[in-house]
């Protein structure tokens, strides 16, 4: 809505009058009079969707490799269902349950979760963790997947339908293991804000977060608009030409693969709700453990204000701790992957074993946990 629109309602102005005086007073910002034709306001929700059109045969080619994905699951034993509020999903019960059922919610891609099941099912769910002895749920999202579908589910609808899907399968004092790939964190987001699923994780596993630290500025800009327009951030860490050439591909593969497909444009420009996707770290319970994966060369989140960030809570929490507070939230362990990019962890078997390493260690503490307390 045009600035010039809110000043023509009463309603809106007073909201923005509203806004102003939490930045003055809260704050400390103070605003001169006129404006800055210097800056630019990424109105991205408000903005046409700047979408490159692709032939039928790509979205063909993205449905025969999903339904490629879809046979080889049910051929395993998965089964795919739809909740009354339209998420759907694919199960497969355990054949000797010895873990907590393990929920993944995937990023943008095309396919959706098929592109995943390799990394899951032959890498991060192996040996100890193997998918034989835990329920796992593959919860799609199908804007984001290159499925030509302008339906999008809320929020609500998306944890409502989480919680069918787990009410269907499993019992409801079973404690859960989520992860989430990249866009998937959003949907984390939600569930850890949702107090019916929130008393039930143990083990929350972030690969390339977006959630973290989402009101920066960094991810609307590098995924929603073109690099070129905007300072390179992240310059002082990519000074030869060749890691500028790497960083360049990698940036306009996204473009071209993720960002500009119109689905994926609308869903993020209309049916999005931003503003409610962040993950606020001292909001997760004190005793969830948790594990945030990031590419230390990233095209889309800004890894050193997410390590710091994560540096800051923890020195938070353990200053708390000695003060018997737990209010803070749960220390964070975060493993950075070097001189790699966004989403590398999916297709690399060397990141699927560092994500089934900390998964089993974390797993066998939660246990241990368990029969301490039920020794006392």
């Amino acid at each position: 809505v045009p600035f010039s629109t809110a000043q023509s309602n009463p309603d809106m102005q007073q909201a923005l009058d509203k806004f102003y005086t939490i930045l003055q007073t809260d704050g400390g910002l103070t605003f001169e009079p006129g404006h800055n034709p210097n800056y630019k306001p990424r109105s991205f929700t408000f903005e046409k969707v700047k979408a490159l059109y692709r032939p039928f045969f790509i979205y063909a080619s993205v449905a025969l490799m999903r339904l490629a994905g879809d046979c080889f699951l049910y051929a395993i034993g998965f089964r795919q269902y739809s909740c009354k509020r339209g998420l759907r999903y694919w199960h497969r019960p355990a054949e000797q349950q010895c873990g907590s059922p393990f929920l993944f919610f995937h990023g943008i891609a095309p396919g959706g979760h098929a592109p995943y099941i390799p990394m899951i099912l032959f890498g991060v769910l192996k040996g100890q963790l193997s998918h034989k002895h835990r329920d796992v749920f593959l919860f799609e999202n199908k804007p984001i997947s290159y499925a030509l579908c302008f339906d999008a589910l809320s929020e609500k609808d998306t944890i409502q339908g989480v919680l069918e899907a787990l009410q269907r399968h499993i019992p409801t004092s079973t404690s859960l293991t989520v992860c989430g790939h990249s866009f998937g964190s959003c949907q984390l987001t939600w569930m850890v804000k949702s107090p019916e699923i929130k008393s039930r994780i143990r083990q929350l596993i972030l690969l390339d977060p977006v959630s973290i630290l989402l009101s920066e500025p960094d991810v609307v800009v590098n995924f929603l608009y073109n690099r070129h327009e905007v300072e390179c951030q992240q310059s002082g860490h990519s000074n030869g030409w060749i890691e500028r050439l790497i960083r360049f591909c990698n940036e306009t593969k996204i473009h071209l693969v993720a960002s500009s497909e119109m689905f994926i444009e609308y869903y993020l420009r209309r049916n999005f709700a931003w503003y409610n996707s962040e993950i606020w770290l001292q909001d997760i319970p004190h005793d969830v453990k948790v594990t945030v994966f990031l590419a230390e060369r990233d095209e889309i989140v800004n890894t050193q204000k997410i390590e710091r960030e994560l540096e800051l809570h923890n020195s938070r929490v353990s200053r708390e701790a000695c003060n018997s507070v737990t209010s803070m939230g749960p220390l964070i362990k975060k493993v950075i992957w070097k001189d790699v990019g966004h989403a590398h962890c999916v297709m690399n078997p060397e990141r699927w074993s560092d994500i089934n390493q900390v998964m089993r260690k974390l797993e066998s503490q939660i246990m241990n946990e368990k029969s301490c307390q039920k020794v006392k």
